[in-house]
């Protein structure tokens, strides 16, 4: 009796052993598989702290390579960073073996081979990205990790098969577009321009195309220009989008004859790469009828006449020239300014105060009239006067060095108009001055636009200053 009762009580010992071990490994399952779906957070999230805090060993080559610190170029870097973020997990947990200590995690990310080896051209990063969102190509990677329980803590054992989801770490990726490969030749052309000499002779206006070859006309293009005459900029359009015809366009025109000179126009892709550039000369043979050196005659037919005015601050930009037939419209966004703002503008016609009509200005480029002291200004010394008063800016901006003077014989809306172009640079800014003679026999004004670096935007000015 005593023998069957020890009997019994071993067994019983046996299987409480049997089932406390089988309990405590079903306990540390649950603690493995809640682990490495830790682990396959801290991948997909490229996490180092959290692949540190489960590695047993160190993971600084690890961290190199899913880090992307060998990326050449910020493209490079986002293209890598897109791919990554693709990335998915999932915890096989079948395939957990308590005995060998081993877990399998299925990882995948976006076929990006699939993506790039598309006939498409991605022209910005958003689209690559977009592409890459819609991609229903994956990669699937399927890694076993060893790991080691102590208590209530997993350790991996070896996390160096991680780099395998990164094998476009070392790759470089490049989505500049070859913008300047999709472009042909500049041709010049229009009114007064001679192909077989390059030039053009007493214009107002120059055109030229830049030939889109036939394969990436479809492409939505867009782009920018600069022109220049004589290595001084004349003007820099703002993004131009395509028109659509097989030819990127440029056109400069004028109110007054372009000033003589070789211009060069030089095209941009709307990154920034130069498409190509092209020059092409300008003759001005009109000949003016003025002499700088002759003073005002006196007793010449033409008398001098009182130029006193009231100064006028009209709200709509619509000014009467007093004692003439001549409406004048100012540009759009020219506001009209009290003789205050004038005087302490650093206008350098406030000599002129008594004689000045208005001062417009729209923050940038600013526009003044003053009444000329000879009542008919076509004539010599209307004329002589205006260049005077060109000529008087030098002594009154003694920090500018006046680098050209221009005049021409021009029409405004119909109205015969003398107009005198002066340019000078200081140290950092370049300014240009624009002196308009015009009359009707009884009466003559002189209308000045003026500005520091804005030769961008002055023709657009100019073309919208009226005369009726």
């Amino acid at each position: 009796m005593k023998g069957y009762a020890k009997k019994v009580v071993s067994t019983i010992m046996v299987i409480s052993m049997v089932t406390g071990f089988a309990s405590c490994k079903k306990d540390n399952s649950r603690i493995v598989l809640n682990a490495a779906s830790s682990l396959g957070i801290a991948v997909t999230k490229r996490d180092i702290k959290g692949l540190e805090s489960l590695s047993s060993e160190p993971v600084d080559d690890l961290t190199d390579i899913i880090s992307f610190s060998s990326s050449l170029s910020e493209d490079d870097l986002n293209i890598k960073q897109k791919i990554a973020s693709t990335l998915t997990y999932t915890v096989d947990e079948d395939s957990l073996d308590m005995n060998d200590g081993t877990v399998d995690i299925e990882f995948s990310y976006v076929d990006y081979e699939a993506v790039f080896s598309q006939d498409t051209l991605f022209l910005s990063m958003e689209d690559l990205e977009s592409a890459m969102d819609l991609c229903e190509d994956k990669i699937s990677k399927v890694l076993s990790f060893e790991f080691e329980v102590d208590g209530s803590k997993v350790i991996f054992t070896d996390l160096d098969s991680i780099s395998e989801l990164f094998p476009y770490s070392d790759e470089e990726f490049d989505i500049t577009v070859d913008y300047p490969g999709m472009v042909g030749g500049i041709t010049f052309f229009g009114e007064g321009y001679d192909e077989s000499a390059n030039e053009y002779t007493d214009v107002y206006s120059i055109s030229c195309s830049m030939e889109v070859l036939p394969d990436y006309q479809d492409i939505p293009w867009q782009y920018s220009y600069t022109i220049d005459r004589d290595g001084t900029n004349v003007t820099t359009s703002a993004i131009v989008s395509w028109n659509d015809q097989g030819t990127l366009d440029v056109n400069l025109n004028s109110v007054t004859r372009l000033a003589e000179g070789t211009y060069t126009v030089t095209f941009y892709s709307v990154d920034s790469q130069v498409l190509g550039s092209a020059e092409v000369y300008v003759r001005d043979t009109v000949e003016v009828s003025y002499n700088p050196a002759q003073p005002i005659i006196p007793d010449s037919p033409n008398p001098t006449i009182d130029t006193s005015v009231d100064y006028i601050v009209p709200e709509d930009g619509n000014i009467q020239l007093p004692d003439t037939d001549i409406m004048l419209s100012l540009p759009e966004g020219m506001v009209c300014q009290d003789q205050d703002a004038f005087m302490n503008s650093g206008c350098p016609f406030t000599e002129y105060a008594d004689s000045t009509l208005f001062f417009a200005t729209d923050g940038s480029v600013s526009v003044v009239a003053f009444k000329v002291p000879f009542a008919d200004y076509y004539t010599l010394e209307a004329e002589t006067y205006q260049r005077d008063i060109a000529d008087s800016i030098d002594d009154t901006r003694g920090d500018t060095e006046f680098t050209s003077i221009s005049v021409w014989n021009m029409e405004i809306d119909g109205r015969p108009c003398d107009a005198i172009d002066v340019v000078g640079v200081t140290e950092d800014q370049e300014i240009r001055y624009d002196l308009f003679l015009v009359g009707d026999g009884d009466t003559s004004y002189i209308v000045v636009f003026y500005y520091v670096d804005e030769f961008s935007r002055v023709e657009e000015l100019i073309s919208q200053f009226s005369l009726v």
